[in-house]
């Protein structure tokens, strides 16, 4: 044996074989073609969810146990399927951008904080309805967020920023027309 010729330590000598090993096991499919089997990304989140009262709850979802979804969410099949309907490239998570521009209205006290892993990716998301952005980041994300306006809570027909029911007559010479500026007690040019 040369003396200084440097010795691999035994843990790389070992790792090549190991490896090998290990990838003859990962399935049939040649380079190039894509296996037969796709394992799901995890998904496995504890939720903080406050209605605005203080008196936040904690749920814990997880979409990828055998037997199916399994947790202590309130509605764990329901929630799974609405995070596995959200459009590949589509991340409810990922926090806002700076340059963001969101509209100023407001959904709601609701917040919740969202840990775990979500299709194999980190998770540390705060959630709220305190501006139009943070009401769609909120409603992507469906039943995980029960009650505080999630998609599904929501008449799919009705766009939740307009009340329902029949446009408002805004002629101001028109009883029950609303009060105010152009109102019944606002004046009223006369044609000329």
């Amino acid at each position: 044996m040369d003396r200084h010729r440097p010795r691999r330590p035994p843990s790389l000598a070992l790792g090549a074989p190991l490896l090998a090993l290990a990838l003859v096991g990962c399935g049939g499919a040649q380079p190039g073609e894509t296996p037969d089997v796709l394992v799901p990304a995890a998904t496995d989140l504890t939720v903080l969810h406050d209605e605005g009262d203080g008196l936040p709850v904690e749920w814990t979802l997880s979409c990828d146990a055998p037997g199916g979804p399994q947790g202590d969410h309130p509605d764990p099949s329901g929630a799974c399927e609405d995070l596995a309907a959200v459009p590949p490239g589509e991340d409810p998570f990922a926090p806002l951008p700076d340059d963001a521009v969101c509209t100023e209205q407001y959904g709601g006290p609701q917040t919740a904080a969202v840990t775990g892993s979500w299709r194999g990716g980190q998770v540390d998301a705060t959630l709220d309805r305190t501006d139009g952005c943070g009401i769609s980041r909120w409603d992507a994300v469906g039943r995980l967020l029960p009650g505080g306006g999630g998609v599904r809570d929501v008449d799919p027909g009705l766009d939740p920023g307009i009340a329902p029911g029949p446009a408002p007559d805004l002629d101001p010479g028109t009883p029950g027309a609303p009060t105010g500026a152009g109102g019944p007690e606002a004046p009223v040019a006369s044609p000329s």
